[in-house]
């Protein structure tokens, strides 16, 4: 199972491994530690109590809006514009609940990390995925 404190242990091993780091090394080096970092953040944030609170409510209006939009007959169109902005941004919050429940990020980036490793000369030559 992939977790945001194994791929920052990858991320040192590859430091490490990698004597003479060019810039373009460099810049994704920081790229995978700033995407670990964000995914390790957000997790924390939704795992908060008023986060879930938070979640439940979106949720909630959001199936409010799509009742009223399917049922009220007596929306005039500024009120149905207006009823869909407002769900499509509940809905765009809702992903971002999903995403940052979603370890698909860091699987992706502890796969990278894992051939980066494995290419790095001996080093490399002696790393095993997953440990």
């Amino acid at each position: 199972m992939a977790s945001p404190e194994n791929a920052l242990s990858k991320l040192a091993d590859l430091r490490k491994a990698i004597v003479r780091p060019n810039q373009e090394d460099i810049e994704q080096l920081k790229a995978w530690e700033l995407s670990i970092k964000k995914h390790q953040m957000l997790k924390k944030w939704l795992e908060h109590p008023i986060s879930i609170l938070l979640h439940d409510e979106i949720l909630r209006k959001a199936t409010e809006m799509s009742v009223r939009l399917s049922t009220d007959r007596s929306l005039n169109e500024a009120d149905r514009a207006a009823l869909f902005e407002t769900k499509d941004f509940a809905t765009f919050l809702l992903t971002i609940f999903k995403t940052g429940k979603d370890d698909q990020v860091i699987e992706q980036i502890e796969k990278e990390l894992d051939a980066s490793l494995q290419s790095w000369g001996e080093y490399g030559a002696n790393y095993q995925p997953g440990g």
